[in-house]
């Protein structure tokens, strides 16, 4: 069975109404022809969607494999300057192409 937009559409505000937390993933790597595989994880308190300050920096936020590398440096200042009070973690991690081949992803 095929998902539409509005079936994960739907699957999501679902997620955000019965969790405490939402969690994001993304990576970075064409496979492992180009080298290692990076990968980010993101997962933020419902709490702070509501009440996140007002900042035009983070409005710049669409996708991030299209932001300059200015605006990406003024996103990760600000980040890092915000106290979110237990309410924001981060991480990234990496795999090389041995290790890729050898165990999949």
């Amino acid at each position: 069975m095929k998902l539409t937009i509005l079936d994960r559409i739907t699957f999501d505000l679902a997620q955000i109404n019965s969790s405490e937390w939402l969690i994001g993933i993304d990576e970075v790597g064409w496979g492992t022809i180009a080298g290692d595989l990076c990968i980010g994880a993101v997962a933020i308190h419902k709490s702070l969607l509501t009440n996140f300050p007002d900042d035009k920096t983070l409005a710049k936020i669409r996708d991030s494999k299209k932001l300059s590398e200015k605006i990406r440096s003024e996103i990760n200042s600000y980040v890092q300057k915000y106290d979110f009070n237990d309410k924001l973690f981060f991480t990234i991690g990496q795999s090389s192409v041995n290790y890729i081949n050898e165990h999949g992803l």
